[in-house]
């Protein structure tokens, strides 16, 4: 990953993440994702990794996700 992804969850200690739908095409592994924390904040969106399954990694990493106004938490 990213330094600034990592940076993302670092600075948000109390996160949770749940995948709602994924898809799996080729070494590409596409995922909805919903964040939030206890803090109220929240963002929606997809993450696309790029696996090398022969080695158990994950090559790369794209973030496409936005931040969430009045979401219902769980």
């Amino acid at each position: 990953m990213r330094l600034n992804q990592v940076m993302r969850f670092e600075q948000r200690p109390t996160v949770q993440a749940e995948i709602v739908h994924s898809v799996v095409v080729a070494d590409e592994v596409w995922g909805e994702w919903h964040f939030y924390d206890e803090d109220g904040k929240a963002e929606r969106g997809v993450i696309v990794l790029v696996v090398d399954r022969d080695q158990d990694l994950i090559r790369s990493s794209r973030f496409y996700m936005e931040v969430v106004k009045d979401a219902l938490f769980m």
